[in-house]
């Protein structure tokens, strides 16, 4: 098993994040870019990252972040983030099963 990726304070990061099995499971509905877009401020507000850009395709998410200078919060904004849209898109969606792939973000 591999190291957990160790998030500095201070720095900026381009993370991306599949879905599993490459399933389209984040399609550009208005519901679902509502969720998404919702999920997405408030896990950064909630942590203080700096969101500087995003893009959600339907089988991945691209997130352009700084992480707080005093202490990193990297891993709660991510946690918290693929936590919540995983459950809010099983609600929606009907579809219990996961939605992010297992090997975590890239």
């Amino acid at each position: 098993m591999t190291q957990p990726r160790e998030y500095r304070p201070g720095k900026t990061w381009a993370v991306t994040r599949k879905t599993v099995m490459g399933c389209a499971r984040l399609e550009p509905k208005p519901k679902t870019n509502a969720i998404l877009k919702f999920l997405l401020f408030h896990a950064a507000s909630k942590t203080g990252v700096v969101l500087h850009g995003f893009e959600i395709v339907p089988n991945r998410s691209e997130l352009l972040v700084t992480d707080r200078e005093d202490k990193s919060a990297m891993a709660d904004f991510l946690r918290t983030f693929h936590q919540t849209v995983a459950e809010h898109l099983a609600a929606d969606q009907e579809c219990p099963g996961p939605v992010w792939c297992s090997s975590g973000p890239d």
